[in-house]
């Protein structure tokens, strides 16, 4: 999403076994504080920021919390958001396990025990309905778009 008027940013995350779930949490935290920055410079409104923000640190924390466990190497991730016309446009991807974010969760409703997790990802869905999600490779790339402003 380039062209006259279009914003661009992007960050890299190389999530490592041996820095702990703690130790990638930060890193995760560490890099909400520039896309925050962003959006609010590019003139997403309160519940634009929150929303892409809840999308950024779930989608995130998934790979964090699961992919580089089950693996067992370094998982790298990456995430860009373009704003243009109105719409902000954000794209995740990363070189862990394929997954399916967008199926429901396993029994067709909620979670057992919300607090196993399975809860972020569903309200990930809410949020954006029309959220694609792609494996390219060895690749998982995740894209949503919002509106930068509540009409």
């Amino acid at each position: 999403m380039t062209g006259a008027g279009a914003r661009e940013y992007g960050a890299s995350l190389l999530f490592r076994p041996e820095s702990g779930l703690e130790g990638r949490m930060l890193d995760i935290a560490a890099a909400g504080r520039g896309i925050q920055a962003f959006l609010e410079n590019g003139g997403a409104d309160d519940r634009a920021r929150f929303v892409l923000n809840l999308a950024y640190e779930e989608l995130a924390t998934n790979v964090a919390r699961h992919a580089v466990p089950a693996g067992g190497r370094p998982v790298a991730a990456e995430c860009s958001f373009a704003i243009a016309e109105g719409k902000v446009t954000f794209v995740f991807t990363d070189d862990g396990p394929a997954f399916r974010p967008l199926d429901p969760p396993a029994g067709g409703g909620e979670p057992a025990d919300p607090s196993q997790g399975g809860m972020g990802l569903e309200l990930v869905r809410q949020f954006f309905p029309d959220m694609t999600y792609n494996r390219r490779g060895d690749r998982n790339e995740v894209k949503v778009t919002f509106p930068c402003r509540e009409e």
